[in-house]
């Protein structure tokens, strides 16, 4: 109804909805281009991130089946990465997929403001991204374990997504409390703030970042 009400009396030359791809992502999605399709042409997904694995394997046939119905409501699809994008066109030939850069616009002063405070601190290492495995948090958390016994540091992990719970009990096993600390998703300002305090990102997927 939001969306309905936004187009309403307006005119827009394309309309880009910016999402993940998620069972609640997918239900919410055909709602809203439901609703955009009527007033405005063509329709874009931009994906931050999507389960494009699971479009090509035999199981996951109810995910594969909404994630279609999604798709004959679109005009385009963007995703962040090659690997991603053979898996969309591997799953359906129609509509095109396009691989698109994540940009990052970062604040020198902020950055600089950070550092100074944080320059007496542990070091800060940052992971920002959806919590799957594809992502490889579970690889980064148990390295993680082993480099706080040789270095003073913390591990801030910035995202949400379907494995949170098997993300906190690996590090309840691990014995990590004190050293991880999880922010859930953020953005604007206070995702910022994070990649200016942090002493290195790290970034341990198992394919090509669309960065």
């Amino acid at each position: 109804f939001s969306v309905r009400r936004a187009l309403q009396g307006e005119e827009f030359d394309v309309a880009v909805v910016q999402t993940a791809h998620d069972w609640r992502t997918l239900a919410r999605d055909i709602a809203v281009v439901l609703a955009i399709r009527r007033r405005c042409r063509p329709v874009l997904l931009q994906l931050h991130g999507s389960r494009a694995s699971a479009l090509v394997e035999p199981r996951h046939r109810a995910f594969r089946l909404a994630t279609a119905t999604l798709l004959l409501l679109v005009d385009g699809v963007m995703v962040l990465s090659t690997e991603e994008q053979r898996h969309w066109q591997a799953f359906r030939r129609n509509p095109p997929v396009f691989t698109v850069k994540n940009p990052f616009v970062g604040n020198a002063a902020s950055r600089r403001d950070a550092v100074e405070a944080s320059a007496t601190e542990a070091d800060r290492v940052l992971f920002v991204g959806r919590l799957l495995e594809a992502k490889g948090i579970f690889a980064l958390v148990e390295a993680f374990a082993t480099v706080v016994d040789q270095a003073m540091c913390e591990l801030v992990i910035v995202g949400c997504g379907e494995h949170e719970r098997r993300v906190r009990r690996q590090i309840r096993r691990l014995g990590l409390e004190e050293q991880v600390r999880m922010k859930g998703y953020l953005t604007g300002a206070e995702l910022h703030r994070e990649y200016a305090e942090a002493s290195l990102l790290v970034l341990p997927t198992s394919w090509d970042e669309g960065f």
